[in-house]
């Protein structure tokens, strides 16, 4: 079934040009959507970064911000827009987030579960040789963000979850062929 446009769609997206995602650029983005968006119906997060050398953004290991942090902050920045969206609207408001299944051949250590701040143990340059756990915590972050807010009894913002699959992408750039 095909839609008719409808002078209402409008998509707006955040791109970074950079490899990283920077903090900073997801709330004045979050910051602008906020005053200049009428409605958000479907949020849509697709990000990773794939890297071979231990690299330090922001002061953490370097995909945590991108694939991980960033998205985050960008979903926790969006639910006012996404709830008013939806009491606005009488709409249900979608998250969808892109992750990989990496995290099914994942096993965090005992020692990062146990660390008294698990971010700040994944980003130990010891660590580096890790680099499935990106997966398993985008999957945490979609997990619970629809569970803390429907506990506040406000309206539930479903989150969905889409793989990839193999394709072809910009993800391993960074990674020198063999």
């Amino acid at each position: 079934m095909l839609l008719e446009p409808h002078e209402r769609v409008k998509a707006v997206y955040f791109c970074s040009n950079q490899s990283m995602v920077v903090i900073d650029l997801i709330i004045a983005f979050t910051d602008w959507a906020e005053r200049e968006l009428e409605q958000l119906d479907i949020l849509v997060e697709n990000v990773g970064v794939a890297t071979s050398e231990y690299k330090q953004v922001e002061g953490w290991e370097g995909t945590l911000p991108t694939s991980n942090l960033g998205p985050g902050l960008l979903t926790i920045h969006m639910i006012p827009k996404l709830l008013e969206t939806a009491r606005k609207y009488s709409v249900v408001p979608r998250q969808v987030i892109v992750a990989s299944d990496m995290h099914y051949w994942t096993a965090i250590e005992k020692d990062v579960i146990a660390a008294p701040n698990i971010l700040a143990k994944l980003s130990d340059e010891d660590l580096h040789k890790r680099g499935r756990e990106s997966p398993v915590l985008q999957w945490q972050i979609a997990q619970c963000s629809p569970y803390s807010i429907s506990a506040t009894r406000v309206p539930s913002l479903p989150a969905i979850i889409v793989n990839p699959g193999s394709c072809h992408s910009g993800l391993q750039t960074s990674i020198p062929a063999e």
